[in-house]
């Protein structure tokens, strides 16, 4: 993230508020995390906890394997600053805002009988079952390869930098790689072989208590959050897609989730499973769109209302002349390649090309992020070969979401719960 100002204008304060709770979990892509039930769930926690005084901003990210990528980490820094800015007037005024971020990975887990009184919230306290439910990035090696295979098939010629590269051997494929990815934290030394950098989740019970140490890191390190670190609380769970099973990992019993582990309480008790037949199919079954957002929030719900079907969701920085990072650009291959999620699991040479959805939050963020997918020679490569049409859309809420600025009217607080 760079250090460009940030240009946020601070609520005015209402003495209703005790507490602001900004709450930012990070899901994976997969379609099957959130339900309507959810959202109905989401909807009935906020607004108990607005009853009795406390404002939630929810913002939750998707990203493939649920990685805490120097991208996402940029993206929660920044929602925290501007965060920051927003409540400026409500801690002027003595109300605590809180941070609340959370790393969610996904698969079919079960809490062993030996521990199922204890609230220690350790990994070791769950068994994982072999189901089709469990995260896709447990592969993503297999993504590597054929990313790779991919590319050198095609020997495509680059241009980076106004510099033509030539892609047909492996050597040719490090080289470009290095300058590709120089800017995502690549290791040091790195030989531009993907599979000497990248790491598929290795174990669904420990890998979110990992990626939120990598958060925690980079948030100890960097000055700017010296007076806000004591206000972040960290959380690392484990969602349970067939029972919505919410178990926590981070080792943490004395630190209560008062927003996200109630939302799928909520869901567990009264829900009506009205989509459960979907959210414990496997991917490839429900034929999932690949939707890219920037800063939209409930791309999900919104792609369900207006096309229906289920949606393999990605949000992309939208700064000019940025590439996707490396567990992006995976998702990419992963959402539309016939080798993948768009595989007929019935018939294998009936498999074609995915369908990619581009949503914008108005006209100029979609011109960016469609700049940003065809300035990426990896993700144009892919998006080229493998998706069978592009529709483009601005937000068609958008007209519905803010009071004209002239009217001095504030924000409604539902617009904070993306």
């Amino acid at each position: 993230m760079n250090n460009e100002k940030i240009n946020v204008d601070p609520l005015p304060y209402d003495p209703s508020v005790k507490q602001v709770k900004v709450v930012i979990p990070l899901f994976c892509s997969d379609s099957r995390n959130v339900t309507q039930d959810y959202y109905d769930s989401k909807e009935k926690i906020l607004n108990g906890l607005e009853a009795q005084g406390t404002m939630v901003e929810f913002e939750k990210l998707n990203d493939p394997g649920t990685f805490m990528t120097k991208a996402n980490i940029d993206k929660i820094k920044e929602k925290i600053l501007k965060a920051e800015i927003r409540y400026s007037n409500f801690a002027a005024n003595g109300v605590p805002v809180e941070y609340d971020i959370h790393v969610v990975s996904h698969g079919q887990v079960h809490r062993k009988k030996e521990h199922a009184t204890q609230k220690a919230f350790l990994p070791e306290h769950l068994e994982v079952m072999n189901c089709c439910t469990n995260c896709g990035m447990m592969h993503a090696d297999t993504a590597i390869k054929a990313l790779q295979k991919f590319i050198l098939d095609t020997q495509p010629t680059f241009t980076i930098n106004g510099k033509k590269m030539e892609i047909k051997t492996e050597k040719d494929l490090r080289a470009y790689m290095k300058r590709h990815f120089k800017n995502h934290d690549a290791p040091r030394r790195w030989d531009g072989d993907l599979l000497t950098w990248l790491e598929p989740v290795k174990d669904i019970r420990t890998h979110p208590v990992g990626q939120i140490a990598v958060f925690e890191k980079a948030v100890a390190s960097d000055k700017r959050f010296r007076g806000i670190s004591g206000r972040i609380r960290t959380f690392a769970e484990v969602l349970n897609y067939e029972n919505r099973g919410f178990h926590r990992v981070d080792g943490k019993p004395y630190q209560e989730d008062t927003v996200l582990r109630p939302i799928f309480k909520d869901e567990r008790q009264n829900g009506t499973k009205i989509d459960k037949t979907e959210v414990i199919a496997p991917q490839t079954q429900l034929n999932p769109v690949l939707v890219v957002s920037g800063t939209l929030y409930n791309t999900r719900k919104l792609i369900r209302k207006y096309l229906g079907g289920r949606s393999f969701s990605m949000a992309g920085d939208t700064k000019s002349g940025e590439n996707f990072g490396p567990y992006a650009t995976l998702g990419f291959l992963y959402a539309l390649s016939p080798d993948f999620l768009n595989k007929d699991t019935n018939d294998p040479k009936k498999a074609g090309k995915g369908m990619m959805i581009v949503l914008g939050k108005d006209k100029q963020e979609l011109v960016r992020l469609l700049d940003k997918i065809h300035g990426d020679n990896i993700v144009n490569l892919i998006v080229g070969h493998h998706a069978k049409t592009i529709h483009q859309m601005v937000d068609p809420r958008q007209h519905f979401r803010h009071r004209n600025k002239s009217t001095g009217a504030v924000p409604s607080k539902a617009n904070l719960r993306h």
